[in-house]
């Protein structure tokens, strides 16, 4: 064989065995559909961009019925003064702690399990996981396994699980028969933090007390999204994942269920959630049940792709 056949040949099989260990170091069907994963190419684990495959016309009835009635509660509710939403209604810090100043003026909790990940990519068959067995009302017992939930929506290492295949599990798996009407959508939050904390916090109060189904929604976030605090002096990102006054932290992408909401008599509004990461980055264990202030976890959420499920 000449010298210029043998490089040839040589060339071939390089080519053959790099083409493999590209094809095999994904899992199969993640990269079915190619266009989905334009620009997510992303340095950090589920961060980034997120794809919006169009809707069928099925689903597209259903959001716009969802949207309806979400619009037209929303119009009975009180309009808000952005420059006074979810402000300290003084500067006295001890006032804002005192029991006979601090009340409550609404608040609403779904009944929602937690449950821990199995996986360190699992948060997003964790929170679909949550939801669904709550919609099942299957309290402690599951409805579906995370192995077959992270399955359903291709859960990858690399890109943790996209925002419209947790929605579309939603939909596809929850129950039939509870409420036909029952539907989540994706929103995207706008960048400004005091509409985005109303926006979140306005989607959460309806899905779990005001829809004509109680529903809990998933948050997509950054758990560390900046250093410092917020108006009500609180650490920006989530439990577990920073330290008390927030100059250092955990940065990731990460799923959480939202399961509550508060407001208090300082003007504080709340958001209640649930984390199914069992780790501890030197903060504290992230796993359980959490109180956090609506501004933090909008923040969190536009810290990563701004996307809520509700």
């Amino acid at each position: 064989m000449s010298t210029r056949r043998r490089i040839l040949v040589i060339c071939l099989v390089f080519v053959l065995v790099l083409t493999s260990a590209l094809i095999y170091s994904y899992p199969v069907g993640v990269y079915a559909s190619g266009d989905e994963n334009i620009g997510l190419d992303n340095p950090t684990f589920q961060m980034g961009p997120q794809p919006t495959p169009p809707l069928s016309p099925k689903d597209r009835k259903l959001r716009a019925a969802k949207l309806k009635r979400f619009n037209k509660w929303l119009a009975t509710q009180p309009k808000i003064n952005p420059k006074t939403y979810d402000r300290p209604l003084t500067n006295n810090d001890s006032l804002k702690v005192s029991p006979t100043y601090l009340r409550i003026i609404e608040k609403g909790v779904l009944s929602v399990i937690a449950r821990k990940q199995e996986k360190w990519y699992y948060c997003g068959p964790a929170t679909a996981q949550m939801i669904l067995s709550y919609d099942w009302g299957m309290g402690e017992r599951d409805r579906y396994s995370q192995k077959y939930l992270a399955d359903y929506m291709y859960t990858s290492p690399s890109d943790g699980t996209y925002v419209y295949r947790l929605r579309n599990a939603l939909n596809e798996l929850k129950d039939p028969y509870k409420n036909p009407t029952a539907y989540w959508v994706y929103e995207y939050l706008p960048s400004d933090e005091t509409d985005a904390a109303n926006t979140l916090y306005s989607h959460l109060k309806y899905d779990i007390t005001n829809g004509p189904v109680k529903q809990a929604l998933a948050f997509h976030t950054n758990t560390w999204p900046k250093r410092g605090r917020d108006v009500w002096g609180k650490a920006y990102g989530l439990i577990g994942y920073r330290s008390s006054d927030g100059t250092s932290g955990h940065s990731t992408g990460h799923y959480v269920t939202g399961y509550g909401y508060c407001q208090y008599s300082t003007g504080r509004h709340t958001v209640w959630y649930i984390d199914s990461n069992d780790s501890n980055y030197g903060y504290g264990n992230c796993f359980g049940y959490h109180e956090v202030d609506t501004r933090n976890m909008a923040t969190c959420v536009n810290g990563n792709a701004h996307y809520i499920i509700w």
